[in-house]
């Protein structure tokens, strides 16, 4: 049975700021902890819970204290740096984010590296603070030159060919710490935090006219559907002998839907009503399913399974890739828009079924198919 990483669980720390925008500079020293505020009676954050820490890809340590009363208190422990240098520290509060920016690096952020992997919010709320994850999740992405890849990391790798990537499992135990001389030594073009993504809801058939299209004896047949989901119950009867292949990407040990979502998506697209007597058919009831599950029971997972997901499917001769996928509000564009010639061949349409629906994308039935509970 495959081991649940401990970061697919979220932090419940709750961060917030009622400035909009402030700025301090932190000076540390090198492989000195700072004293805990809470136990000094002249600090602000005397008497508040316990700092939180959070390891920065730098392998700089921040360490959060939420206060009874005002923002959060914020300090610094710095990771040794080759040439023994001490960086300092800006941190900075906008819109409720915390951000904290180490001097030697500070050029680099926006242009190599994600800006997200040194919002400290970001990384509590996405729950990557060193008591809940032992690991920092990021897509290593590599110059179009480069022939040899060496990861600047140590962790769990998994190759992105259609994005020249490396999704990566940073491990904070082995002495995370990464530079502008690491990078350009290892092909690195960009850094990427590994981020999130969440199922979203779906709407009726009948906004998409598909009882017209089936009044017109078009059922499907003959196209391969791609549903990148919780996985799909291909013992369901609605979807009985129409899942042709299937592919965990996830840390589960099934290919199975163990949150019901995904099964719930492959019904609208291909399910031919058995379950009520025809009464609730999918869009397109004569279509082949294939099942790439990229995200877990909570119906969370991360970009690098989404985009192992893509990349599999295409292999698989499908038609239509279904993502009922999206990243938090707030959550900027994915990092990179690669053409599609990079990911498929012959060319493969995305369909989304977010909202609002629009008539491209397979939406929801009247009522999803029953799914019995295991």
């Amino acid at each position: 049975m495959k081991r649940r990483p401990r970061w697919v669980v979220r932090s419940t720390l709750a961060i917030s700021a009622s400035v909009v925008m402030t700025a301090s500079l932190v000076v540390a020293t090198s492989g000195q902890a700072l004293a805990d505020p809470t136990d000094d009676p002249n600090s602000p954050a005397f008497g508040a819970d316990a700092p939180t820490d959070v390891t920065l890809i730098t392998g700089d340590v921040a360490h959060v204290t939420t206060n009874l009363d005002g923002p959060p208190t914020v300090t610094v422990t710095p990771a040794p740096r080759a040439d023994g240098s001490t960086p300092q520290f800006r941190v900075t509060t906008f819109d409720g984010e915390i951000h904290v920016h180490p001097s030697d690096v500070a050029p680099l952020i926006g242009q190599r590296f994600d800006p997200e992997l040194f919002n400290i919010t970001t990384l509590l709320d996405q729950g990557l603070d060193d008591l809940t994850s032992n690991v920092l999740p990021v897509i290593v992405e590599y110059g179009d030159e480069v022939s040899t890849r060496n990861a600047p990391f140590a962790g769990e790798q998994r190759e992105l060919s259609s994005v020249n990537a490396t999704a990566i499992a940073v491990d904070k135990t082995a002495g995370v710490s990464t530079g502008p001389t690491t990078l350009s030594s290892s092909g690195v073009d960009r850094v990427w935090l590994d981020r999130r993504i969440e199922a979203q809801l779906e709407y009726s058939t009948g906004q998409i006219g598909a009882p017209a299209a089936w009044d017109l004896g078009l059922d499907g047949s003959g196209i391969r559907v791609a549903v990148l989901d919780t996985g799909i119950d291909e013992t369901h009867p609605d979807l009985s002998g129409s899942v042709v292949s299937h592919r965990n990407f996830t840390y589960e040990d099934t290919e199975g839907d163990l949150n019901g979502h995904g099964t719930h998506i492959a019904g609208t697209i291909g399910g031919d009503g058995s379950a009520s007597d025809g009464q609730f058919q999918g869009v397109a009831p004569g279509v082949e399913l294939v099942n790439a599950k990229v995200l877990d029971g909570n119906a969370g997972g991360y970009l690098s399974w989404l985009i192992e997901g893509m990349e599999w499917a295409v292999a698989q001769d499908v038609d239509v890739v279904n993502l009922s996928i999206g990243m938090r509000a707030g959550a900027p564009e994915a990092p990179w828009s690669p053409p599609p010639s990079t990911v498929s061949a012959p060319p493969v349409a995305p369909c989304s079924s977010s909202p609002p629906a629009t008539t491209a994308a397979p939406v929801a039935s009247a009522r999803p198919p029953t799914r019995s509970r295991r």
